[in-house]
């Protein structure tokens, strides 16, 4: 019944925003559930995920975390990191000081997420 359902969005959404839009939104959602790549992301796929998640330009994970209000606090963050809840492009992030690359997609549990711009 699920694969129904899905197909059934796949055709309705194609047929409202074209089939490329389609295959970019179904490439980004592939991206947030860890089973593409981030990196493997297209420009226009990142100008659209930017659309629809939050979005940040700081540095550290520490700092993107708070500043986006992923989190109430410096230290609510580094208890995500000592837990293994934080991840970077797919990796499990081991320090909150940690340099985010640019771009790069923080993943804070199952399906909290922020774009590095």
């Amino acid at each position: 019944m699920r694969s129904e359902v899905q197909t059934a969005m796949i055709e309705l959404h194609e047929q409202v925003h074209g089939v490329d839009r389609a295959d970019n939104a179904r490439n980004i959602t592939s991206t947030l559930f860890g089973d593409t790549p981030f990196t493997q992301l297209l420009e226009e796929e990142l100008t659209m995920l930017a659309l629809e998640i939050p979005t940040t330009t700081a540095g550290n994970v520490l700092d993107a975390l708070v500043m986006s209000g992923l989190v109430g606090s410096n230290g609510e963050a580094r208890r995500l990191v000592e837990s293994d809840a934080i991840s970077v492009n797919g990796e499990k992030v081991t320090t909150p000081d940690t340099t985010l690359p640019v771009p790069s997609l923080l993943k804070k549990g199952k399906n909290n997420f922020l774009l590095v711009k």
